[in-house]
């Protein structure tokens, strides 16, 4: 499901395939998953603009910081419905071409405060 601002994928883990999730309103790839973790079979994926996170996912960002990616929120559940969030996930995160370096943080459970994804024992290339 794509609108202009809101791209919204509901996704069935098949295996090691790659799951690509077009930006909002786009063909271009926006994220592409090669491993959603162990034990998940169903997944949410939703890709947002940063300005539009606030009305789209009721994310209110912390404005102290630049963001140049599409903000996602990435739901995983195994096949009895229990979200899985506590897994190992990777992706790969297109970016503008001119970004040089980029800094990954993880918003959860609602909070509105960042947290880098290596304080977290992750890792961003």
């Amino acid at each position: 499901i794509s609108t202009d601002k809101n791209s919204q994928t509901f996704v069935k883990v098949v295996g090691s395939e790659i799951v690509s999730i077009a930006e909002p309103n786009s063909n271009t790839t926006g994220i592409a998953f090669s491993s959603f973790g162990p034990g998940v079979t169903k997944a949410v994926v939703q890709l947002v603009r940063p300005e539009d996170a606030a009305a789209e996912i009721g994310l209110v960002m912390d404005s102290g910081l630049k963001y140049v990616t599409l903000v996602a929120t990435i739901d995983r559940f195994n096949d009895e419905g229990l979200l899985l969030s506590d897994k190992a996930i990777t992706f790969t995160m297109y970016t503008p071409k001119h970004v040089k370096a980029l800094g990954m943080y993880v918003y959860q459970g609602g909070s509105t405060v960042p947290v880098d994804v290596q304080q977290r024992g992750g890792a961003g290339k």
